[in-house]
């Protein structure tokens, strides 16, 4: 038997203001339910709880600075709704905040859990992820908005120590959504990656993003960012500076002496994407 455990009142405090921030909720509930912002500038993932124990991320779209915000988030199920009041207030040099703050744990989810000390990666920066080699790792890209619809694809290479790809099954899109530890799904736009599984002789793996149509662009998204997502959790978040391009190479995760690596690149390709198929060797004559 599961109970409803959730909080009344969540209390953000301070948190940064003119950026996406993000907490974490373990809530309990009693039947399988909705989990439902009714401030616009608030997103709830997963937005569909099941019955017993959820992990919920809170994101928090950019607030100017110096700005107290209050809000109800509604847990709706067949025979009721539960409500949940929130308040805080954005600060440019926050006390006590740090990415993925825990607001309530209603059953020890998080005790193992430490806050990081900066989740939010930088163009160019590296960090090891060896320690996920057994995890699941989920790879998001996501926006705030869009100026108008577009249609992105994913594009993943597995490349060999010669930095191409062995076989066309090493290019993972919508056409081959799964190999070699890699997969694909095109309807949240998730790269899956199973570090134990890939293949012995793979060195690097790229993820790439591509616009088809040629009068579309990248920034025309606002406020791209790629997300690293563990057990629902946002271990990373890469905020994309992106303008007049069709693709990007997004993050690239490397094999060192020491173990993976993950490589924040954020680089806008300039030349057709064809081009950049071409320099890994997926229009060689690959089986």
């Amino acid at each position: 038997m599961y109970n409803w455990r959730y909080p009344d009142v969540l209390r953000l405090e301070e948190f940064p203001s003119n950026t996406s921030v993000s907490f974490l909720l373990n809530i309990e509930t009693a039947l399988e339910c909705e989990i439902i912002s009714k401030a616009d500038f608030v997103d709830i993932f997963p937005k569909k709880l099941k019955q017993g124990n959820n992990t919920v991320s809170v994101i928090i779209s950019p607030i100017s600075d110096n700005i107290c915000v209050f809000g109800e988030i509604d847990l709706v199920c067949e025979e009721e709704t539960k409500r949940i009041i929130f308040n805080g207030k954005s600060k440019a040099l926050p006390k006590g905040y740090y990415d993925n703050k825990v607001l309530f744990d209603a059953n020890g989810a998080f005790e193992n859990i430490k806050p990081a000390e900066n989740t939010k990666l930088t163009k160019g920066q590296n960090v090891s992820v060896n320690n996920l080699v057994k995890k699941d790792i989920n790879v998001k890209l996501d926006w705030l908005s869009n100026l108008q619809e577009l249609d992105v694809e994913t594009f993943t290479f597995i490349l060999d120590e010669d930095f191409l790809i062995e076989s066309r099954k090493d290019f993972i899109f919508f056409g081959n959504p799964e190999s070699n530890g890699v997969s694909y799904s095109k309807n949240d736009r998730t790269v899956t990656l199973k570090l134990k599984e890939i293949k012995e002789n793979a060195k690097k793996i790229i993820i790439a993003y591509n616009l088809y149509k040629s009068d579309n662009s990248f920034k025309k998204i606002h406020l791209p960012n790629i997300k690293i997502i563990i057990d629902n959790v946002e271990f990373y978040t890469f905020p994309l500076s992106l303008q007049d391009c069709q693709t990007v190479i997004g993050i690239e995760f490397y094999l060192t002496k020491s173990g993976w690596r993950l490589n924040a690149i954020g680089a806008e390709y300039d030349a057709p994407f064809e081009s950049l198929c071409s320099e890994c060797g997926i229009l060689s004559s690959s089986p």
